[in-house]
């Protein structure tokens, strides 16, 4: 899910939320139902953004020092990377 619509979420559901609270049916039950989908909201926006979070980032290809040695060579500990 791209962040953009995950944006687009959370406005929607402010937008229901504040049609709700000035409609006067904004009870405690709602809050109850809204604070359930905040929950869901949050954990989908941690989804959203440990992907990018935690990956490596890619090397350019063709382009290499030739001072360089390889990573295994360089690495004293293991580490360990998203494919």
């Amino acid at each position: 899910m791209s962040p953009r619509m995950y944006s687009l979420l959370w406005v929607a559901v402010t937008v229901v939320a504040a049609i709700l609270w000035i409609g006067g049916v904004f009870s405690l039950f709602v809050g109850v139902v809204f604070g359930f989908i905040a929950f869901g909201l949050v954990f989908i926006g941690m989804i959203c953004v440990l992907p990018s979070t935690v990956s490596h980032p890619h090397q350019a290809t063709g382009v290499k020092a030739s001072n360089e040695k390889p990573l295994r060579a360089r690495a004293v500990i293991p580490t360990y990377r998203s494919a």
